[in-house]
């Protein structure tokens, strides 16, 4: 009969941090991703893997070229998925924790007072 390993410090902190460039890409308006990506220089395979987030590596002047047309850092485009509750409170990998889906801003603009427009317009004004 096997003895039952005991569990590793680190697979007991462990959680999933994921390439997850469909955030930044909804956050930016990018209806046409895959366009989007080729136009950026990448291959269709490369582009199709990216905008999915199926990306097993990524050549660190592969994630510039992200950021810089996502006008975003590296840390924008991965989440973590925080499957254990070993991390402590305000352990820098929680900041990566992204909601699933981002608003539609321009819908949410179509709906919006004119009161309320005018806030943003204000808001965005002082920058």
């Amino acid at each position: 009969m096997r003895k039952k390993r005991a569990a590793t410090k680190r697979e007991t902190v462990t959680g999933q941090l994921q390439f997850y460039p469909q955030y930044m890409l909804a956050a930016r308006g990018i209806n046409k991703p895959m366009a989007w990506a080729v136009k950026l220089g990448f291959y269709n395979t490369l582009a199709g893997d990216i905008v999915h987030g199926r990306c097993a590596s990524l050549k660190w002047g592969q994630v510039e070229t992200l950021c810089t047309a996502l006008n975003c850092t590296p840390n924008d485009l991965f989440k973590f998925e925080h499957k254990h509750k070993n991390l402590p409170e305000g352990h820098e990998l929680l900041k990566l924790q992204r909601e699933e889906t981002v608003m539609d801003i321009q819908e949410e603009l179509k709906n919006l007072s004119t009161e309320k427009l005018e806030e943003l317009r204000k808001f965005l004004k002082e920058g």
